[in-house]
């Protein structure tokens, strides 16, 4: 009866370590992106959150893609494959399986947003919600 509970305490811990996985993109610090935005560079800025989260704020001139839906949308994005092009969820797992699907795909200049939403919210930056010039595709 005991060994129930272990395993399951065991998938929950390996549930955790991958998790914790990473794309292999370089990540960009929340100040390095708000330079780049305020600069004018031609980034893309992919907010991969569910529709829900992303109608409640998100990162100015960030274009909204389900992270579920990324393989069904990447005709919409081709022109950013040799361009700068920066993923970001609340946390940081979705944008790691959004990464791997481009890199996958042949977008070689990602970036990955330090924190994520979650650290852009702390340091009080910058928001935009849904009709204050919104970007979503």
């Amino acid at each position: 009866m005991m060994q129930r509970p272990r395993s399951l305490l065991i998938m929950v811990f390996a549930l955790l370590a991958a998790c914790s996985l990473e794309s292999g993109a370089p990540a960009i610090s929340q100040q390095q992106l708000l330079d780049t935005i305020n600069g004018g560079e031609d980034i893309l800025i992919l907010d991969v959150r569910t529709a829900g989260e992303y109608s409640e704020g998100f990162i100015p001139g960030a274009k909204h893609f389900d992270h579920r839906e990324i393989a069904a949308r990447l005709h919409e994005i081709s022109d950013y494959k040799q361009r700068p092009v920066v993923v970001y969820c609340l946390s940081g797992m979705r944008a790691v399986m959004v990464e791997s699907t481009l890199m996958e795909n042949g977008f070689d200049r990602l970036l990955h947003l330090q924190g994520d939403w979650s650290a852009w919210q702390k340091g009080n930056l910058p928001i935009t919600k849904p009709g204050e010039n919104s970007a979503q595709l």
